[in-house]
């Protein structure tokens, strides 16, 4: 399945970039219900670092069409 393109990092809360909450609809993560959407390379300001993004199964279970709307 393809994951469709995700949000921005200044377009996302906190917890969605900690990984606490999805990064498209932004609900609380919880144990066994998370998928992990792989490392993904982020430049801020002018550090190199990753960030590793995590959707909620309703999300990341939707074609990309979807989820983006």
């Amino acid at each position: 399945m393809a994951v469709p393109e995700l949000p921005r990092l200044p377009d996302l809360s906190d917890p969605q970039i900690r990984g606490a909450a999805c990064v498209w609809c932004g609900v609380g993560l919880i144990a066994g219900q998370v998928v992990d959407l792989g490392e993904r390379p982020c430049r801020w300001l002018t550090h190199k670092a990753s960030w590793f993004p995590r959707a909620c199964t309703s999300c990341a279970g939707r074609p990309a069409e979807e989820t983006m709307s």
